[in-house]
């Protein structure tokens, strides 16, 4: 039986938590103030699996709170927007 390559974490692009392309979208969405179970829907998954990647992406971000994420993610954002 052949061996399954380990899953390799794919960035959307740098960023300094490295969040995967999927924690990304994710937190994208939920800083335009979509809830869980909306992200979950546009994305086909259940909103479960939405709520863990926000608790990863709070992790990897410091384990700070919702909102205080959001505003993250949004300066983030914000800054490496090209002009």
């Amino acid at each position: 039986m052949a061996r399954k390559a380990p899953k390799r974490r794919v960035a959307a692009f740098d960023n300094p938590w490295s969040l995967s392309a999927t924690q990304c979208f994710v937190l994208r969405e939920f800083t335009k103030g979509m809830t869980a179970k909306e992200i979950a829907a546009a994305l086909g998954k259940s909103p479960k699996t939405i709520e863990v990647h926000l608790a990863n992406c709070r992790s990897a971000m410091g384990g700070v709170r919702g909102v205080q994420m959001a505003v993250m993610w949004d300066r983030f954002e914000r800054q490496t927007v090209i002009h």
